[in-house]
């Protein structure tokens, strides 16, 4: 798991927990995984399957066990990047993005 990159400072959670209390959070479209517990709840995001943010090309995502005993686990896992790059670049898509694709960035 990486270090938190998530949606603004922990205050900006804070707000989000007020604004709309619950126990666990599940955000996603940061590309980057992370579990960020504030004093009562949760913030998860599972990272990416399609474009990571966290210098691993890899896949990742994230189980999320709500009981009896809640437990979660972040996993990465390789897929196809090379046929993703050519159909990428068939559709006319910068090679920058194909680029940022490889370097998981």
């Amino acid at each position: 798991m990486t270090a938190y990159a998530g949606p603004g400072t922990p205050d900006k959670l804070e707000e989000m927990h007020v604004e709309y209390p619950a126990d666990i959070y599940v955000l996603g479209h940061l590309h980057v995984p992370y579990k960020i517990m504030l004093t009562d709840a949760v913030f998860i995001n599972p990272g990416s399957v399609g474009k990571p943010k966290d210098l691993n090309p890899d896949a990742s995502y994230a189980i999320l066990d709500l009981g009896p005993v809640i437990s979660l686990e972040f996993r990465k896992v390789p897929y196809d990047t090379e046929t993703t790059i050519r159909k990428m670049s068939g559709l006319g898509l910068p090679q920058s993005l194909a680029d940022s694709l490889l370097a998981g960035k």
